[in-house]
């Protein structure tokens, strides 16, 4: 909005009251979550907002902070880990930070925190014992590891049959990134590998980026399922 600026009577282009789409935009667009200050460093290099004070990084990153306590699971950021913001995700589990996940009470969401905790630290022969379990369960046989294990990250596949005939291909990435969510990147690398008819499978215990729930949704595109630590915490 256009405001009195404080030098010589002049009007300045002020705005104030869209540093929050500012910073959206840029979370956005990187699609990670990104530590405040870089956001406020990135809308002020870009012009995204303006400020004839001294500090506008301070003035971005306070107005977030801000919008954070008093809007609580309302507000459209959530903290990842000390510092680092990202989208807020309704149904994800970002770590030690809010569940945003509505409907929970609190002995589940308590619940939903202690299988992140637990998980988290499981070796990783555990981690992909658990994750193969959790697919045989489903259905899904001749489960294999088709790349090399990376860390916090499993790559698997197997088939499962419908009908006694109909077989389907079921590419699975299972995710304990503990730098925070699964990116729009890591949907469209799951994509890239799979064949026609196949089908796509993301675990995550610390959520999705908006990114990568929209590029999961593609229209044209075979539709990756993307299950959550709440998701996970049910069929474990």
């Amino acid at each position: 909005m256009w405001k009195w600026g404080t030098g010589n009577g002049r009007f300045c282009y002020n705005h104030f009251m869209n540093i929050l789409d500012a910073a959206e935009k840029v979370l956005l667009e990187r699609g990670v979550p990104m530590p405040i200050e870089k956001v406020a460093e990135i809308v002020i290099r870009r012009g995204l907002w303006t400020s004839m004070g001294k500090t506008p990084k301070v003035s971005v990153a306070s107005r977030i902070y801000v919008d954070m306590k008093r809007r609580g699971a309302r507000s459209r950021f959530v903290k990842t880990r000390a510092g680092t913001i990202d989208i807020r995700n309704g149904d994800t589990l970002f770590g030690d930070g809010a569940i945003a996940t509505e409907g929970l009470s609190q002995g589940e969401r308590e619940a939903v925190r202690a299988f992140v905790r637990d998980t988290s630290a499981l070796p990783d022969a555990d981690f992909e014992a658990m994750v193969r379990r959790m697919l045989e369960a489903a259905g899904v046989r001749e489960i294999e590891r088709i790349r090399r294990h990376k860390v916090d990250e499993l790559n698997l596949a197997g088939y499962i049959t419908l009908f006694g005939a109909l077989s389907i291909r079921i590419r699975v990435l299972a995710a304990r990134w503990r730098a925070g969510a699964v990116t729009m990147g890591a949907i469209d690398r799951i994509r890239r590998d799979l064949a026609p008819g196949d089908r796509g499978i993301v675990f995550s215990l610390h959520g999705f980026t908006a990114e990568a729930m929209r590029a999961a949704e593609s229209d044209g595109e075979p539709p990756i399922v993307l299950l959550s630590a709440e998701d996970l915490a049910r069929l474990a």
